[in-house]
């Protein structure tokens, strides 16, 4: 009997997945190190928890806000099955009545939405990214297609928030983004959870080949103080040349609370954390591009 744990086992897959040789990947990022730095944030990204509590939503917050931080003009979106609480957690003032839905409504006979409009509709984070959010009582099926080419001119990076756990009723609304987009999969510091972690690899594999793993970065995150870090490092070394990068998001008050996200409030490390995963984002998109 193997002396592996669980979720070690269960991550392996029949047929070796073709991913990134380590060496490779090392030698390549030296290669574009300079390239990497003059590669803008990707104009999207899609960020989905490997289960339930996974931080898919204090991730994206966090990724937007890092994203704003650092100059651009992010867009945080809920894009979950019948809306999540991305405002709720999110907006720093009184979110906008306006959501999502009236905003897609306002678009003209060709489909192009307008600033005043998504000016309207959008709340804004504590360091001034902007939040898209849905009704919650309509179909569950929200259409966020006309988004994208609205968000791609105006060079507001687009965050999806997509909530947990791949199956095809959540992927159906984000068929429609370039194979390229990168993913960030977040997933709780828990063997139990890194055992669904394999399930959500394989749809991401389905959703676009095996391939669609090099441009997704694991956030492990901290729901409580005193993980094992051998479980996380394990994770680590296994899925290595598997994926863009494996981030562990530290455990942080201000996350756990459950209230309003104030960036000003996060601890030093957790900041670092989501910079990594910008970072992380914008090598994927200088391998996608190169």
């Amino acid at each position: 009997m193997s002396n592996e744990p669980d979720w070690q086992q269960l991550l392996k897959w029949d047929q070796p997945v073709t991913g990134i040789n380590p060496a490779v990947a090392e030698s390549e990022a030296a290669k574009h190190e300079q390239s990497v730095d003059q590669i803008a944030f990707p104009s999207a990204v899609l960020v989905v928890g490997a289960c339930g509590g996974a931080g898919s939503t204090t991730t994206a917050l966090g990724v937007a806000n890092a994203s704003a931080v650092a100059g651009d003009s992010p867009v945080a979106i809920d894009a979950t099955i019948g809306g999540g609480d991305l405002v709720d957690r999110g907006a720093a003032m009184a979110p906008s009545e306006y959501t999502v839905e009236q905003l897609l409504a306002t678009a003209d006979a060709n489909g192009v939405l307008n600033d005043e409009a998504f000016a309207a509709c959008a709340s804004a984070t504590s360091v001034g990214a902007a939040i898209l959010h849905q009704a919650g009582d309509r179909e569950p099926d929200c259409d966020l297609r006309p988004l994208d080419p609205y968000l791609r001119y105006r060079g507001f990076p687009a965050i999806y928030d997509a909530g947990r756990v791949w199956r095809p009723a959540h992927v159906r609304p984000l068929r429609w983004l370039n194979p390229a987009t990168p993913i960030v999969l977040t997933v709780p510091s828990r063997p139990d959870a890194f055992n669904r972690l394999r399930y959500s690899l394989d749809c991401l594999a389905n959703f676009g080949g095996v391939n669609r793993l090099q441009s997704t970065v694991i956030a492990v995150t901290n729901q409580r103080p005193g993980i094992r870090p051998e479980d996380v490092a394990a994770l680590r070394q296994h899925l290595a040349g598997r994926v863009v990068a494996l981030v562990e998001v530290p455990y942080d008050e201000e996350l756990a609370l459950g209230g309003v996200v104030d960036y000003d409030r996060l601890r030093p490390p957790t900041v670092a954390a989501y910079d990594e995963i910008c970072a992380a984002l914008v090598g994927a998109t200088a391998m996608a591009t190169r």
